[in-house]
């Protein structure tokens, strides 16, 4: 049986390897059945540079049509500019149908973040955490603001229960795969059977480190206690997820919102 911890360590070696490609077959950018990618180096397969494959096609692309010869890319993998998914995407039983947005933020609070508070709001009617959505949806796109978010495909549901061994190497089975901001992808690994500091430091060399890494995470955290408390009727739920919502407020208050 394959130990989490060493996966985690062979995750983090490869991330320090630069000359990754991608295995699997991608269809229309989308990866299919499994984040699954080999090392050229040594043909040995890990979850590798999966956030940051998206902008190398979008990268290649732009080069070679300043080519005055350029006639297609012929492997058929583009790149997008976009945020979404051609495909309905499942957090559990919650779901968010098929969109393309110009921008993260358009997407995330207005077709992730919006149909979850409605779904709460039907199980349980909670008028308090209604009146908290309301201010909340409206500032929070100030911490958006002025990144320059580019679409990076998110495997979705990169918990432990969804690493495992096949006989090429590690893998990453379970997709439920969207192209939305790098960082939204990490929010289980930073909060569940958390990554050590080491594979971070690794990660961030490859997709650098923004100055609102942990206000991005602040937001994040409060879609997981919520998606949490939708999927399951507990009153700890319940909790961590109104005092999530305050400190994203919070936050909002002292940094994006002047008075």
């Amino acid at each position: 049986m394959l130990n989490f911890h060493d996966l985690e360590e062979d995750l983090r070696l490869e991330l320090a390897d630069d000359s990754l490609c991608l295995e699997r077959e991608v269809f229309g950018g989308i990866v299919n059945k499994a984040a699954h990618f080999r090392s050229v180096k040594t043909g040995q397969s890990f979850l590798v540079k999966l956030h940051a494959f998206n902008d190398e096609l979008v990268h290649k692309k732009t080069v070679c049509e300043s080519r005055v010869h350029y006639k297609g890319d012929k492997s058929g993998l583009t790149g997008t500019i976009k945020f979404g998914s051609d495909f309905d995407h499942f957090i559990g039983t919650f779901r968010t149908g098929q969109m393309w947005r110009d921008t993260w933020q358009e997407y995330f609070i207005g077709d992730i973040l919006q149909p979850l508070m409605s779904g709460l709001q039907t199980k349980y009617s909670d008028r308090t955490l209604s009146e908290k959505w309301a201010w909340l949806q409206r500032y929070i796109p100030k911490v958006f603001e002025k990144e320059s978010l580019t679409p990076a495909i998110n495997h979705g549901d990169l918990c432990l229960a969804n690493f495992g061994q096949t006989e090429k190497g590690p893998v990453v089975f379970d997709p439920s795969v969207l192209y939305g901001h790098c960082q939204f992808d990490l929010i289980l690994s930073y909060l569940e059977e958390a990554f050590d500091e080491q594979f971070f430091q690794e990660y961030h060399k490859i997709i650098p480190k923004s100055s609102r890494c942990n206000d991005f995470l602040l937001v994040y955290e409060f879609f997981y206690h919520a998606v949490m408390w939708y999927h399951i009727d507990d009153v700890k739920y319940q909790c961590s997820t109104h005092s999530s919502a305050d400190r994203v407020k919070d936050m909002l208050q002292k940094q994006y919102i002047t008075t």
